[in-house]
């Protein structure tokens, strides 16, 4: 079971007379997984789950990951920062990132998927066969 539905993403970007302005931002992704299959996490509990990257602009994603499978004590947490650029009318790439692990009771993993053909970047997780496990990940997301 997916939470939420996807549809096209609304740009994170605020322009100000023709100029990109910076901006940092808060974000909420929420999900569950029952399974081991590859999940979309969504936004704030409404369906828009990606940030489209515009020709030029880059940003920086501060995030902390967690995840307790539903009736246990089972939790992982880790912290995460990464970054993306988009040069011109290039792809998305993906800058360093480091990942510091908080806890780690499952077996799971997470990562940020890009989409070169629509240009967006999003959450994905992947659970654990035969077990319902509820995510969330709250995210300082800096533009430039």
């Amino acid at each position: 079971m997916i939470l939420g539905r996807r549809r096209k993403s609304k740009s994170a970007v605020q322009v100000i007379n023709d100029t990109p302005v910076e901006l940092s931002l808060d974000y909420v992704w929420r999900g569950l997984t029952e399974d081991d299959t590859p999940t979309q996490l969504y936004l704030n509990d409404d369906d828009v789950s990606v940030f489209t990257i515009e020709e030029d602009q880059g940003l920086i994603i501060d995030a902390t990951i967690m995840a307790k499978q539903d009736s246990s004590e089972y939790v992982s947490m880790y912290k995460q920062k990464i970054g993306f650029y988009r040069s011109g009318s290039g792809n998305i790439i993906s800058k360093e990132y480091f990942v510091e692990t908080i806890a780690n009771d499952l077996a799971i993993s997470f990562d940020w998927q890009i989409d070169n053909t629509d240009y967006f970047i999003y959450p994905e997780v992947t659970g654990i066969a035969a077990t319902d496990i509820k995510w969330q990940i709250v995210g300082r997301v800096n533009l430039l």
